[in-house]
């Protein structure tokens, strides 16, 4: 019974790069999945568009912490195509994320 004991280590966490991103992309079965990474915490104002302009979900998102996952649904007889997620923060900064429907 000898007892020896290792070095000591210092563990750092792991920095991740905030982030918005959608999945599964293309979207199928009319569900979004909109995750969102290291964002600034408060209430997000998304836009879901399509190429014409018309709007296919408009709705708000609150975040409130540092890994935040959204599912939306977009309905079963949202249109196959190429559409455009308008993110808006609480600060105002507008991001724009291409989705594909299936």
């Amino acid at each position: 019974g000898e007892i020896t004991y290792s070095a000591i280590v210092k563990v750092a966490p792991v920095k991740t790069t905030p982030s918005v991103s959608i999945y599964p992309n293309p979207v199928s079965n009319g569900l979004m999945r909109v995750q969102f990474e290291q964002q600034e915490k408060g209430s997000y104002t998304l836009r879901l568009t399509d190429a014409k302009g018309s709007t296919a979900y408009k709705g708000t998102v609150m975040v409130a912490s540092d890994l935040y996952n959204e599912t939306i649904s977009l309905g079963a007889s949202i249109a196959a195509g190429t559409y455009q997620l308008t993110i808006a923060s609480p600060a105002g900064k507008v991001q724009h994320l291409q989705v594909l429907v299936k």
